[in-house]
């Protein structure tokens, strides 16, 4: 029986139901977009924001930093293409979906991982654009969330006029801080998890196994006759926890 897919159907019938019955309240933009503006938030990104000084390093570092991965994402592709005209690679990059294997990609977030990560990377990514646009002096007219098609998604609406008539030093940092704090954050729990929480847990789980999520066709578990979904607890006699083990 496939949980995954059935939590899924579950969680977005009650999405859909809970929409229906509050669509009064919900707009739909551009026929993908459905979301639900509030004023819950600004007022914690107006304190936040009072932080002047803060707020102004983060968001210079914020530009330098989101120029760069960008031109390192730019880079990985046109190599990835490279590869794939040459024929030496196959495709780079893959749409990741919570609960869903796409073909071919070595990627599976199981669904609430997913929608629990999207869910705190987008409260995360837009409450950097609200502090700092704040910061700057905008107008914040309003928070929400919604779903792009359906993946949940978080947003804040600032003055568009004051947007544009503010000093491009200013537009940068708004626009660069939403993703700076994306890294941050995966920086800190990185930290946590191998420094705090990774120790204990290792210490505390005792020959938990791996899970083998996918047994590729010619590899070593396919040729072994462990089929998807297996659990290994040993090999040899000598218990693994880890893929590294």
């Amino acid at each position: 029986m496939n949980w995954e897919l059935i939590t899924a159907v579950f969680f977005y019938s009650i999405i859909g139901i809970l929409i229906y019955i509050n669509r009064a309240k919900f707009e739909i933009i551009h026929k993908i977009f459905i979301v639900h503006k509030t004023q819950k938030g600004l007022g914690l990104m107006k304190k936040l924001s009072k932080y002047t000084s803060l707020w102004k390093v983060f968001s210079t570092l914020a530009i330098p930093t989101a120029v760069f991965c960008a031109l390192w994402v730019g880079q990985q592709l046109w190599y990835n293409v490279l590869g794939i005209i040459a024929g030496t690679s196959g495709a780079g990059v893959y749409p990741v979906i919570p609960g869903v294997h796409i073909p071919g990609s070595p990627i599976f977030i199981p669904f609430w991982h997913g929608v629990i990560a999207i869910g705190v990377l987008a409260v995360v990514h837009e409450f950097a654009h609200g502090i700092v646009a704040s910061m700057e002096g905008l107008k914040l007219k309003a928070t929400g969330f919604g779903f792009l098609a359906f993946l949940p998604l978080a947003f804040v609406e600032m003055d568009e006029d004051q947007l544009k008539e503010a000093p491009r030093l200013s537009r940068l940092r708004i626009a660069a801080s939403g993703a700076f704090a994306n890294i941050c954050m995966w920086i800190l729990f990185s930290l946590l998890l191998g420094f705090v929480f990774g120790p204990f847990l290792n210490s505390a789980v005792v020959n938990a196994g791996v899970n083998l999520t996918e047994v590729n066709p010619g590899f070593a578990a396919d040729i072994a006759g462990l089929p998807s979904g297996s659990t290994l607890y040993d090999i040899d006699g000598v218990p693994i926890n880890t893929v590294q083990d």
